[in-house]
């Protein structure tokens, strides 16, 4: 399962949407329906996921299914 693949799973099992709800440019907040304990709980899943550490100064970027994933392919640096 590739990076984009795993964020949607995390973010269906997080938020309840669905799937095919989840665009790339999708807003975690405005469109999905996140709130702040939702988003803190989406990058607490992320870094279990992928065993990474996120930074608080990239969170904020990561508003978006693919700010989501470019943030995930540089810090582990697995860049297409």
């Amino acid at each position: 399962m590739n990076i984009e693949s795993r964020i949607k799973t995390l973010l269906v099992d997080q938020l309840g949407v669905n799937i095919s709800d989840i665009k790339p440019h999708s807003n975690l907040i405005n469109e999905l329906g996140a709130d702040s304990l939702d988003l803190a709980e989406i990058m607490i899943s992320i870094e279990q996921e992928f065993k990474i550490e996120i930074p608080e100064s990239r969170q904020w970027r990561m508003t978006t299914l693919k700010t989501i994933v470019n943030e995930i392919e540089k810090i582990t640096g697995n860049h297409k």
